[in-house]
């Protein structure tokens, strides 16, 4: 007897290297950047999200390469294709704020690199996209081929500062609750994928 799981959706996950390096000064570079920038209101209740893109920031290039020498790290080892970090933009989630489940459409690829996450201070939770179609197979589903196959309703990330997670764009996800009196720091973005022939 065999048993496929065609389709999946293709989640990755890296702890990027020395973070506790650029932390502090990365930290500190995104308040004084929340200063200068009013904030938006998009997926995000309470908090504040930069409304201006960090990538036109000349002060935050350090912090550029080295979210994208991480993500061509996955990329490099998943893609055949040139990534491009497309826009890029800063959550700040205080006590009680959370993000609304949301998708990222006009793009290849979407993100989160994690800056600063306290303990309680909110999870990272992927809708399936096959709620709908298959909610009563996953209801029926026995637990070890659901826990095998990653058949689920919903699939849940812990952050750990320093980590990078890329995802494709149509998975609807959300934040839930910063439950911790501390601020919740995260770097959001998008990337387009140009494709390499291959030879």
């Amino acid at each position: 007897m065999y048993h496929y799981f065609l389709f999946p959706s293709l989640v990755s996950l890296i702890k990027c290297e020395n973070f506790s390096d650029i932390q502090s000064d990365l930290i500190s570079w995104i308040y004084n950047y929340q200063q200068k920038d009013e904030g938006r209101v998009l997926s995000n209740m309470g908090g504040w999200q930069s409304s201006k893109n960090p990538l036109e920031e000349r002060s935050f290039d350090r912090y550029k390469s080295y979210i994208k020498d991480h993500i061509n790290e996955i990329c490099n080892d998943t893609l055949n294709a040139e990534v491009i970090l497309d826009n890029l933009w800063i959550n700040i989630n205080k006590k009680n704020d959370f993000n609304w489940n949301h998708i990222h459409p006009q793009s290849h690829l979407s993100g989160v690199f994690w800056v600063k996450c306290p303990k309680n201070s909110g999870t990272l939770v992927f809708d399936s996209p096959n709620n709908f179609s298959d909610h009563r197979i996953y209801q029926a589903m026995k637990k070890n081929y659901s826990t095998k196959f990653y058949m689920h309703e919903v699939s849940n990330f812990q952050p750990e500062e320093g980590s990078l997670i890329l995802f494709p764009p149509n998975l609807r996800h959300g934040v839930t609750p910063n439950l911790s009196n501390e601020d919740r720091i995260s770097i959001a973005f998008n990337l387009q994928l140009n494709l390499i022939e291959s030879e």
